[in-house]
């Protein structure tokens, strides 16, 4: 394959890769070699620097919007958890059925037959007693995110034997 030159249109042959051994490196290449490729790179820099100053006359306070557009995008993502709510119920409904996983697992029902049980006894469950759950998953929560503010280097040394265990860890 030979060099494309500046200007040249690319064909399916000048995009094809050289095996490993014939490739060379930028540095082996000789002057003429290269001349190619760096007039091509000097006219996308010329092109870049024309449509940067066109960009910037358009909207010359384009630095300000970005960083006022940046905080104020972390802003509002340190405000809102966007799946917080649903992650509780979901927490709640964990709770739930680690209460009554194991009674069925005596009747000897498959996960899928367990599953399927556990998801309609949740949907026929009393306000209140989802309201129960819900509490006990907040509490939970609670005293979860405490131990990891309190207590970071145990965590972090949780987390590493959880990994070699082979238990699966959560971010």
């Amino acid at each position: 394959t030979t060099a494309p030159t500046a200007g040249s249109s690319s064909s399916s042959e000048d995009t094809a890769v050289a095996p490993p051994e014939e490739r060379l490196k930028w540095s082996s290449l000789p002057k003429h070699q290269q001349k190619p490729f760096l007039a091509q790179a000097e006219a996308d820099l010329r092109r870049y620097r024309e449509q940067l100053k066109a960009f910037q006359l358009l909207f010359p306070d384009w630095e300000q919007r970005l960083e006022a557009d940046s905080k104020e995008h972390l802003k509002h993502a340190a405000k809102q958890e966007p799946f917080a709510d649903i992650c509780a119920k979901t927490h709640a409904f964990l709770w739930f059925a680690h209460d009554l996983r194991e009674q069925f697992r005596a009747q000897k029902l498959s996960d899928k037959q367990i599953n399927c049980r556990l998801a309609q006894m949740w949907r026929a469950l009393p306000k209140a007693k989802v309201q129960e759950y819900a509490q006990l998953a907040a509490k939970a929560d609670e005293i979860r995110r405490e131990t990891e503010a309190t207590f970071p280097a145990l965590e972090a040394e949780q987390r590493a034997l959880a990994t070699q265990e082979g238990f699966p860890v959560e971010d």
